[in-house]
């Protein structure tokens, strides 16, 4: 079972924030599905941030210094992401794919997208996050 994650955690300052866009195909590839929304049925929270969505943007704040995690319900086989991130205030983000349940509560493949450390981690999360 494969679910897109999208975190945002670390060092953010209280006023930062994060967004990603999700857009449609690149080259001939046709998606079964784009996020064009303005609201996050679909998804649930874990950890501390606060989610919103206006106009196929995503944008997440912190809550507390370990951030959050918006998870996509469905899950998908095989899947090409596409998007747009931008960072204030020295975020953290990224995402994370072949993401499966645990007994205490989810491991990974978490794809860091911040600055100066784009590189993959294989990372195991509670049920708080």
């Amino acid at each position: 079972m494969m679910r897109k994650l999208i975190s945002c955690t670390g060092a953010l300052a209280v006023v930062g924030t994060f967004a990603v866009t999700v857009y449609g195909s690149n080259g001939d590839y046709v998606p079964d599905w784009t996020f064009k929304g303005s609201t996050l049925t679909g998804w649930h929270t874990v950890g501390a941030a606060t989610w919103k969505a206006t106009n196929g943007e995503i944008v997440g704040t912190p809550t507390s210094p370990d951030g959050g995690w918006l998870m996509l319900d469905k899950s998908f086989q095989d899947i090409q992401f596409s998007g747009q991130f931008q960072c204030t205030g020295g975020c953290k983000t990224g995402i994370m794919v072949r993401a499966e349940k645990t007994p205490a509560g989810m491991k990974g493949v978490y794809v860091s997208l911040t600055d100066g450390d784009v590189t993959s981690y294989t990372v195991t999360l509670d049920a708080n996050g």
